[in-house]
């Protein structure tokens, strides 16, 4: 792993700048709580050129598997009954 950093965004979209990364060919990996994990490769650095990537993620991932499934479901259902209450 070349870089890693840890970001806490105000809103689902996020603009991150990584300086000083070698021109190459990359893959970036993006998680967060509640959303799958998403890897895009093939991204080409270029030297004093902005590589803009766009990385769409989908939510819905309550139990931290990578998977959104029954057992999410359940919780977000479960979750609505409490609120409810």
């Amino acid at each position: 792993m070349l870089a890693s950093r840890e970001i806490a965004p105000e809103s689902t979209s996020v603009l991150q700048e990584f300086i000083g990364l070698a021109p190459g060919t990359y893959s970036i990996s993006v998680a967060s709580p509640t959303w799958l994990t998403k890897t895009q490769g093939s991204i080409a650095v270029v030297e004093y050129v902005t590589t803009p990537v766009v990385i769409d993620l989908l939510n819905g991932d309550y139990d931290g598997d990578n998977t959104v499934d029954d057992a999410d479901i359940n919780i977000a259902v479960s979750s609505l009954d409490e609120v409810s209450e």
